[in-house]
């Protein structure tokens, strides 16, 4: 069980700034943007990377180095008669892994989950657990056990000079050091940003990469001292047997998207008050003002001039660590109202220097795997 939320550290068990309001402004010639303004993900697609995965030889190689149960340095490391990790793989229960926890959400009504920083919608990476009755309370909560992304549908060309940038507004707050039990600096739970290279038909021609940002970056880094599971995809190149030093014998850390010693984000803007551009937690600022419900929002950028001339895939990925059959942090924590694992908006998608406008033709599929149809939170 997650221990009840303490700033504590070991090896466990988990059981002045200015304000600005600014609008978003719709594409120009060359340049792609996604504001979900249609309601849907629009140019996004979804990529349920979790789904299948519930058994422990599906998720194999799906695993931080430190939490594979075959190696014998990892948390996990399984012997007979050992209690933890016998269910270390992916998916809180076989049903949620087939689940998809990204929503399109609707800021126009009074929802707590509904906001936008332009216009009416954005994307939430969540979940939503509403009580029955007259009076049910709707609980905004995170995803235990999960591997989720959304990405661009068609592969977009970058130029071959001037500026060529991905920015986008978000706010997150997932469980970090300051609810759970990890080190400071660590969080159970983060997302990152990726590209991958592809030709003009979408199919790959690399794996997916982070992308480093210049402006409101990574925050912090994964906890690596829990026996429970974290997990990582394997379409970045390597797996949990693959260590930065194969020949050390204590060896127990390799190269990840979102394992320990990478970095994620966890905790930026704020997702649970009015704006006010001083509540910025991690960020570097400046607070934005969005045009529809709570929270204070921050603009992230990465530099693209890595890829140009190359036609690539942007996606933004999460997961989060696997606390037995429970499928959220509510469900383990009964943490609400706090903030901790209110989970991930995002907003205004853009990318200057495309060499075409970048739009979704009609019809058009994306070349991604395991599309589950996203959920849109109307307002009411």
């Amino acid at each position: 069980m997650l221990f009840n939320s303490r700033r504590i550290g070991g090896r466990a068990l988990i059981v002045g700034a200015v304000a600005l309001v600014v609008a978003a402004v719709p594409a120009a010639a060359g340049e792609f943007f996604e504001g979900f303004e249609d309601g849907t993900l629009g140019a996004m697609a979804p990529m349920n990377l979790d789904a299948g995965l519930y058994s422990d030889t599906a998720s194999d190689g799906y695993r931080c180095q430190y939490s594979d149960p075959d190696w014998i340095n990892s948390n996990t490391y399984v012997e007979s008669g050992q209690q933890y990790a016998k269910d270390c793989w992916v998916g809180a229960t076989e049903d949620q892994g087939e689940e998809f926890f990204w929503n399109v959400v609707d800021g126009s009504g009074q929802t707590y989950e509904g906001r936008s920083f332009s216009g009416r919608y954005s994307v939430w990476m969540g979940a939503l657990l509403v009580g029955k009755g007259k009076n049910a309370t709707r609980v905004v909560t995170a995803p235990l056990a999960t591997l989720e992304a959304i990405v661009t549908a068609n592969p977009m060309q970058i130029a071959s000079d001037g500026t060529v940038d991905l920015s986008f507004k978000h706010q997150i707050s997932l469980p970090d050091y300051r609810y759970v039990n990890s080190g400071e600096g660590r969080t159970s739970a983060g997302g990152v940003v990726q590209a991958q290279v592809v030709d003009q038909a979408g199919n790959p021609l690399g794996v997916w990469a982070t992308l480093a940002p210049y402006q409101n970056g990574y925050d912090e880094q994964p906890a690596d001292n829990y026996v429970n599971c974290t997990f990582d995809p394997i379409d970045d190149g390597n797996t949990e047997d693959d260590f930065y030093d194969p020949e050390d014998p204590l060896r127990r850390l390799g190269p990840s998207s979102l394992c320990y010693d990478q970095w994620v984000f966890a905790s930026l803007g704020d997702t649970d008050a009015p704006f006010d551009a001083a509540n910025l937690n991690n960020a570097e600022g400046p607070g934005l003002q969005g045009e529809t419900g709570l929270g204070t929002w921050v603009e992230s950028r990465f530099d693209l001039a890595a890829y140009r001339g190359k036609y690539i895939l942007i996606r933004f990925i999460t997961t989060g660590i696997k606390v037995s059959t429970y499928p959220t942090y509510e469900d383990v924590f009964s943490w609400n109202p706090t903030p901790a694992d209110d989970g991930w908006w995002i907003d205004d998608i853009r990318v200057t220097g495309t060499v075409d406008p970048a739009a979704v033709a009609e019809g058009a599929t994306a070349s991604v795997p395991s599309g589950r149809e996203v959920k849109v939170l109307q307002a009411r």
